[in-house]
């Protein structure tokens, strides 16, 4: 499996007859948070077109400290265009205690992991890498599997 299987894979659930709702993972490590950001916005252009506009997003969860490295203004433009490129519900930010497995998972950023369906992408660790890759405008995925467990 590639990047273009990945795609494939948001885009066939966009179809299934009743969308699964969308957890957003956003993972933002204290080492590089400023460089990252600017990378994590340009993951965002390029995956939030590829979710049904109607897609619920039911929980917006942060991972890693580089969040609070963040200036407060930084902080906002960044829930602010998380918004504008994604369907959050009004209480995507409240810490509940959810059942969210039978959601989609789609993670920004460096480490973070999205699940569509059967297929599960990883993306790269090192901020060094993850932000070379979506320089040179392809997505930082490193790994892929399946539910089959079998490495693509």
């Amino acid at each position: 499996m590639d990047e273009a299987d990945f795609r494939h894979a948001i885009q066939a659930s966009n179809q299934d007859p009743i969308p699964r709702d969308i957890v957003l993972q956003v993972c933002l490590a204290e080492q590089g948070a400023k460089a990252v950001l600017q990378r994590l916005y340009r993951e965002v252009e390029i995956l939030a077109p590829l979710l049904a506009r109607d897609r619920a997003v039911v929980r917006l969860v942060f991972e890693g400290d580089g969040l609070a490295r963040l200036e407060a203004s930084e902080r906002a433009d960044l829930l602010r265009s998380l918004a504008q490129h994604f369907s959050l519900v009004p209480n995507a930010l409240a810490p509940e205690a959810g059942d969210f497995e039978g959601c989609d998972v789609l993670g920004l950023g460096p480490s973070a992991a999205s699940r569509f369906g059967d297929c599960l992408a990883l993306n790269a660790t090192d901020p060094v890498a993850y932000c070379r890759s979506l320089d040179q405008g392809r997505l930082p995925i490193v790994e892929m599997l399946t539910n089959s467990n079998q490495r693509a």
